[in-house]
């Protein structure tokens, strides 16, 4: 369970090895976020994803931007799924068609973590021919694994498009519930999934792939 001492740690750490553009991430509130709970007791999840859009190349801390991300009017394009997974989950609503408006439930980002792989800015669209975020994961899988440790989240998902980072936090055998796949480490459940800003599968597909996979979990 991080504190606010050892988040100062985790930043200092961090800007030591990516230096001083990095963008900062972790839990939005520490406080809110190990409180969180649902049917089934504490529930900490934990979204890994792959960069922060900022093509300017200054560093700032994502933190203070997901307490407030109604501030950015295209907050949607990304945290929309991201919002409306993490209030299923909470709130043990398996159908999507039952989730509020966005907008009524944005607080949940108070309550879940945010890390990415890359930590230092990048465009809308990653460069995938220079596989960058793999790239970021083979250089920094030490921190990063550090990291969500400290986190201590017992949901992770994983939306980073490494399937390394996913195979490195697996345990168990890997199971697919088409298009994602999840696993468990120590109690936690892993997802594997795509990015929450995509567009290969709906939303609401989108939902319900994770919402089975927390039946067939138990979660």
């Amino acid at each position: 369970m991080l504190n606010k001492e050892e988040e100062k740690e985790l930043d200092k750490e961090m800007l030591e090895k990516y230096g001083s553009p990095c963008i900062l991430d972790g839990i939005t509130n520490i406080e809110k976020f190990y409180n969180a709970k649902n049917k089934n007791g504490k529930c900490q999840i934990l979204w890994i994803l792959k960069e922060a859009n900022d093509p300017s190349g200054n560093g700032w801390n994502m933190r203070g931007f997901h307490q407030d991300v109604r501030s950015y009017n295209k907050w949607q394009q990304t945290y929309k799924l991201i919002v409306q997974v993490s209030h299923g989950i909470f709130n043990d609503i398996y159908d999507y068609g039952e989730i509020p408006n966005p907008d009524a439930i944005v607080d949940t980002m108070h309550d879940i973590a945010f890390i990415n792989v890359k930590k230092v800015g990048g465009g809308s669209r990653v460069n995938q021919k220079e596989d960058e975020i793999s790239q970021h994961y083979k250089k920094h899988s030490v921190f990063l694994h550090k990291q969500i440790e400290k986190i201590s989240p017992n949901i992770i998902i994983n939306c980073s498009g490494v399937w390394q980072l996913f195979e490195d936090l697996s345990v168990s055998p890997i199971k697919a519930a088409a298009p994602f796949h999840h696993s468990f480490n120590d109690g936690k459940l892993i997802i594997n999934a795509y990015h929450p800003g995509q567009s290969t599968i709906t939303q609401d597909k989108y939902f319900d792939v994770i919402a089975e996979i927390r039946k067939l979990s138990g979660r």
